[in-house]
């Protein structure tokens, strides 16, 4: 259950990519997520576990929609990239979108928890 509690902002964040289709409520809930996480979850690797989990999933995705991106194939091609490139590049883009907008919110919720912390002691 403990490993669950761990991974569930993981797997919030990508559910939300399904779910939301406004790109800037996606940031922001995205943001929110990570700020919340930063408070009960450990500081251990966020953005590798983050991109990775998130890699992984969109792969798959891709894979399993490969039609709604066929369109792109062509402009992959007049750069000279191979077809199989088009599965790779986009959920690597999308991981990467994913995970620096968890670290941000991750990073912010530390930030405001040390200086909530280091406040709360000087008052003391």
């Amino acid at each position: 259950m403990k490993h669950l509690f761990n991974y569930l902002p993981y797997i919030i964040i990508i559910g939300l990519q399904f779910v939301i289709p406004n790109y800037t409520v996606l940031v922001l809930s995205t943001i929110l997520v990570g700020l919340v996480a930063s408070f009960y979850m450990p500081n251990k690797s966020v953005f590798l576990k983050s991109f990775l989990l998130t890699f992984i999933v969109f792969i798959i995705v891709f894979f399993m929609y490969k039609s709604r991106v066929l369109y792109m194939g062509p402009v992959f091609n007049s750069f000279g990239l191979p077809d199989y490139s088009l599965y790779l590049i986009f959920p690597i883009f999308n991981a990467l979108n994913v995970a620096i907008l968890f670290l941000v919110g991750y990073k912010l919720g530390t930030m405001l928890s040390s200086i909530t912390v280091k406040r709360t002691l000087e008052e003391v």
